[in-house]
């Protein structure tokens, strides 16, 4: 399976990481994982070591639970009064 029938985001928010891996092929499959978030506070990394383990908590689960090569490259999701967002 090649990387470009998987996408892998990624939500880093204050209160929880979310890693979200579709494949498309040979069907449409989503699997989403949780972990409680450490080191982020209002959008902001706070405490990098934190956010890092947070992360990577979340990708374990992801790994554990999908039982699929989780690719190397991920759309990161930032949210927050700071961002904008337009309707296409």
């Amino acid at each position: 399976m090649h990387n470009d029938q998987k996408v892998l985001t990624v939500d880093m928010g204050t209160h929880k990481v979310r890693t979200t891996l579709t494949v498309f092929y040979p069907q449409r499959k989503t699997i989403i994982t949780t972990a409680p978030s450490r080191g982020i506070k209002g959008g902001n990394i706070v405490n990098f070591q934190s956010a890092k383990d947070s992360l990577n908590s979340a990708l374990n689960r992801l790994k554990v639970e999908s039982h699929i090569a989780v690719p190397v490259e991920a759309y990161a999701l930032i949210t927050g009064a700071h961002t904008i967002s337009y309707a296409v």
